[in-house]
């Protein structure tokens, strides 16, 4: 085996293991605070990712590691690995778009099948179907983006849920056993404030039509919805979770920025095509207009190193014969630094939800505590 493969599989272990110390981290981190429950669902796409592609990373370099894991139940996982993608996770964004509507569909007839009588039309009038969880007035999950996160489309039995901890925890714990990494290593306390979340129930309805899309698209409704959960939750929350100027993070925020972008693409052509409202064309100008947007949708190359950890075979052939984490990422950026390309990531992020905000209307009080709107 030349250098070159050698300093590969080095930069990529070097980056998967420090992953590692951080998700640690985070899971003890979070386990500690009452509002978990609040903040966990997030976490999903972003724990079940890790473990799907530091496993093939590993696989990759030694076959023989694939003894040492439980494969079988990280198989499990892999489905819901590709919801990390957002929209991206099928080949045609259809399929994306009515995933969520049978998501949405199958939660109203969930809160209204058992309304009989002659009052259930106002029962179901006034039924909501939405859970949402707000921080610092912004919108960071929906029982919605929870179950497309999952890959199912009704709530899971508690069991689910744990299982899935369950893995996860066991596939950290025998990488820490493996490499020997320190137990007593901690990230950070969390930042995040207890006193800043919101859980409030609304009819689906209610949300979604407050869009600023025509009639003929208010299909697309939901998938903005479901970028804006993840885009705040990466903005928001992972920040008050990891240190702000690990590579870790960066990596969360570009992975998550990058595919919210390239959804944002996919619905953008299917309009376009069509007769797009002055509203519809102001918004994706918005989306798409500013350079550090035009950087970014061209970092596929950065985006598959983020990802999968290795250099292929291509990528290999633009780096020395010696090289380090930070000079794969630098060379494959265009020579861009970290903090200048999380600065980059931090100015897209925030022009996404803020557009999207705007574009639904959803000022801080759109939706009160403990009301039920319809």
């Amino acid at each position: 085996m030349n250098n070159a493969y050698l300093a590969n599989e080095s930069q990529a272990l070097k980056a998967l293991l420090l992953d590692a110390v951080y998700f640690k981290d985070i899971v003890v981190q979070v386990n500690k605070l009452p509002e978990q429950g609040m903040i966990i669902n997030g976490l999903m796409s972003e724990l079940t990712m890790f473990v799907i592609e530091s496993y093939d990373t590993l696989v990759k370099i030694n076959p023989k590691f694939k003894l040492s894991f439980e494969t079988q139940n990280i198989e499990q996982l892999r489905n819901m690995r590709h919801r990390a993608k957002l929209l991206e996770y099928a080949q045609d964004i259809n399929d994306g778009v009515a995933n969520l509507d049978g998501i949405n569909t199958s939660q109203v007839d969930r809160f209204q099948s058992d309304y009989k009588g002659w009052l259930s039309q106002l029962k179901k009038l006034i039924q909501p179907d939405l859970g949402l969880t707000k921080y610092r007035g912004h919108f960071i999950t929906t029982t919605h983006s929870t179950l497309f996160e999952l890959g199912i489309s009704d709530l899971p039995e508690r069991e689910y849920g744990y299982n899935i901890g369950e893995i996860v925890g066991r596939y950290l714990q025998t990488l820490f056993n493996i490499f020997n990494l320190n137990e007593s290593v901690t990230c950070q306390n969390s930042k995040v404030n207890p006193n800043k979340y919101q859980l409030i129930d609304i009819k689906s309805n209610k949300l979604f039509k407050r869009s600023s899309f025509s009639t003929k698209d208010k299909r697309f409704s939901p998938s903005l919805i479901l970028i804006l959960m993840r885009s705040n939750y990466t903005r928001l929350i992972m920040p008050q979770l990891l240190p702000k100027s690990s590579e870790s993070l960066i990596r969360i925020k570009f992975i998550n920025t990058y595919h919210a972008l390239k959804s944002l693409q996919k619905i953008q052509s299917i309009i376009m095509k069509g007769q797009p409202s002055e509203l519809e064309a102001y918004f994706f100008k918005g989306i798409f207009g500013n350079k550090e947007a035009k950087w970014l949708l061209k970092q596929l190359s950065l985006r598959n190193v983020f990802v999968h950890y290795l250099l292929d075979d291509k990528q290999l052939k633009k780096m020395p014969l010696t090289f380090t984490r930070e000079d794969v990422l630098y060379r494959l950026s265009g020579n861009m630094g970290l903090e200048e390309m999380q600065r980059q990531l931090d100015i897209v992020i925030e022009n996404i939800t803020l557009k999207i905000e705007v574009f639904f209307n959803l000022k801080k009080d759109t939706f009160r505590l403990n009301h039920i709107e319809f």
